[in-house]
Parts: C-alpha cells; structure tokens; sequence
C-alpha cells in the first residue's frame, strides 16, 4: 500500500481509526470469551 503525499494524513487518519477499531473488536471479544 502507497500512500500519496498529499493525502498522506488523510490515509493516516483511515489507518489509525481502523487500527483503533481493530483493538475495540478485540476487546470485546475477550470480555466476551471471559464471560462465557
């Protein structure tokens, strides 16, 4: 994946909403495994 110069914070912004999506997913996940 090439990121562009001039969206380069724009293609950061996507990449880091989704990473932090991404840890929520998986934190619900493993509360959800911890309590069945």
């Amino acid at each position: 994946m090439k990121l562009r110069p001039w969206t380069f914070d724009k293609d950061k912004e996507v990449v880091l909403k989704w990473l932090g999506n991404l840890e929520n997913v998986n934190k619900q996940w493993r509360i959800q495994a911890c309590t069945n």
